[in-house]
């Protein structure tokens, strides 16, 4: 009996294994799908960085899902002489945050047109800034969005700000930099003077007494970011490593590469649910007839699913609707497919960027 359950257990276990096999190239092929319908850059210039899903990831990272948050300031607010279109953009930036709408077009335009994980030039690959302390900026502008485009106008001023999930802590405003200034240490300093608490779980315990005289200057964080190499934040005697994770050797984001690495490890843990004799889905097939299931994963205007070829059936991957517990299939839909994409593609701009695909 023993042996007859390790033989069905290695089976099931096998079948596991290449279901995330088929699941993972699914997830790559969705990816591929979602790029072409927002139009992001992806030249697919390098080999070893051609993944569609790692290229949709740093899209998604990125992309500020629309709800009301509260908006926190620096010391550096309010801002005194600054152009009254300045202000007004300000101001709009502010009234959208508050309000839950959509702020993504103000972002600068790396989001979707210039950043390309696969791009040959190095300083291309992602938002520096972001995957070094976390930090975005945005346009400030309250010029009507230009028909037909997703982008602001561009403006000669920009907000620096962290997102977070409850509050958009706004840093300081400034004339848009060159490169390197999008490198500057003082962006930090700001931010440990005024919230210290966002660099916290950053901070190395234990070291201190450091002089801040040896901290890099904005052209060696830019120098060293382009080539993947991250730098040490010294600030009153702290010492930091990059609040938003930093950058790998390939010059793109840590945080991205550790999400695909979650992600497949979620992919893993879904297969081996599915194969699950137990589970919902073998169930279901099994009353319908289905002996040799075919599984992978699809989109719907409902969400992604788990979707069986014979009995075409799709199963819709989602927790309990009155959980509040973050679960592991929460985490699984939000990296390839959160709402907002399924929100989007059911709209009409949507389905017309879709059809574009197709036709």
């Amino acid at each position: 009996m023993l042996c007859i359950s390790w033989i069905l257990w290695l089976r099931n276990d096998l079948d596991a294994q290449q279901l995330a096999k088929k699941f993972q190239a699914d997830a790559e092929i969705l990816a591929e799908g979602f790029i072409k319908s927002y139009g992001l850059k992806f030249s697919r210039e390098l080999n070893h960085l051609d993944s569609p899903l790692f290229r949709w990831l740093d899209f998604v990272l990125r992309y500020v899902e629309s709800k009301p948050r509260r908006i926190l300031c620096s010391d550096m607010f309010p801002k005194r002489n600054l152009p009254k279109g300045a202000i007004k953009g300000l101001q709009h930036l502010a009234n959208l945050i508050t309000s839950g709408k959509d702020i993504n077009p103000y972002q600068g335009r790396g989001l979707i047109l210039k950043n390309d994980t696969s791009s040959q030039t190095r300083d291309k690959r992602t938002d520096l800034l972001w995957a070094d302390w976390g930090v975005l900026h945005f346009h400030l502008t309250a010029a009507p969005i230009p028909e037909g485009q997703f982008f602001s106008e561009p403006s000669d001023y920009l907000a620096f700000c962290i997102v977070e999930n409850e509050a958009v802590g706004f840093i300081d405003v400034r004339r848009h930099p060159c490169k390197k200034g999008f490198s500057d240490p003082e962006l930090m300093t700001i931010v440990h003077r005024c919230w210290p608490q966002y660099l916290e779980r950053s901070r190395l315990k234990g070291v201190s007494g450091l002089s801040d005289e040896s901290a890099r200057s904005m052209e060696e964080v830019h120098n060293l970011r382009t080539n993947g190499v991250n730098s040490f934040l010294k600030i009153d005697g702290h010492i930091y490593t990059s609040p938003g994770m930093g950058v790998t050797s390939a010059s793109t984001s840590t945080r991205v590469s550790m999400a695909a690495m979650r992600l497949a490890r979620l992919i893993e843990e879904l297969a081996r649910y599915v194969c699950n004799p137990q589970s919902g889905c073998q169930k279901t097939v099994l009353e319908r007839g289905v002996n040799d299931p075919g599984y992978s994963l699809k989109l719907t205007p409902q969400g992604l699913v788990v979707h069986e070829k014979q009995s075409d059936i799709g199963f819709l991957l989602t927790s309990s609707p009155h959980s509040e517990v973050v679960t592991w299939l929460d985490e699984l839909v939000n990296l390839i497919a959160p709402k907002w994409v399924v929100s989007y593609l059911a709209s009409e701009k949507g389905q017309v960027a879709v059809s574009k695909i197709l036709g």
